[in-house]
């Protein structure tokens, strides 16, 4: 006896997925909060490295630059026996799991929020998997 179950259109399940994830993006890109985000973090960093540069000078200027050369040699002893690599890690994969953590927050909020232009995808719940 044969199925008369149809097959899904898995082509399509997917085209429409990549749409919804276009929306979302577009939509979460052009909210006025991750405007606002970008501009903080793009005047941040000008600012950052405006110290940095500053603070370099100072350092290059100072007595303390004979420290801070004996000190680079202790942290290039400590890399060279994976000290600082192992610390490195372990922080660069906290910070990105708590980008992941926020990213994944803001996109939630950008997709229930009715003042969007766009409508984009509602976030998949937790009984959908």
């Amino acid at each position: 006896m044969p199925d008369d179950t149809p097959t899904p259109d898995l082509t399509s399940q997917c085209r429409e997925l990549g749409e919804n994830l276009k929306s979302l993006f577009r939509a979460t890109w052009e909210h006025e909060e991750a405007r606002k985000l970008r501009r903080e973090l793009r005047e941040g960093l000008e600012e950052l490295s405006e110290v940095a540069g500053e603070t370099i000078e100072e350092i290059r200027q100072s007595e303390a630059a004979q420290k801070v050369k004996a000190e680079a040699e202790e942290i290039k002893a400590s890399v060279e026996r994976g000290e600082i690599e192992t610390k490195a890690r372990e922080d660069i994969s906290k910070a990105l799991d708590f980008l992941n953590a926020e990213l994944g927050k803001l996109s939630q909020k950008v997709a229930a929020d009715p003042a969007q232009d766009s409508d984009p995808p509602e976030p998949p719940s937790p009984s959908d998997s």
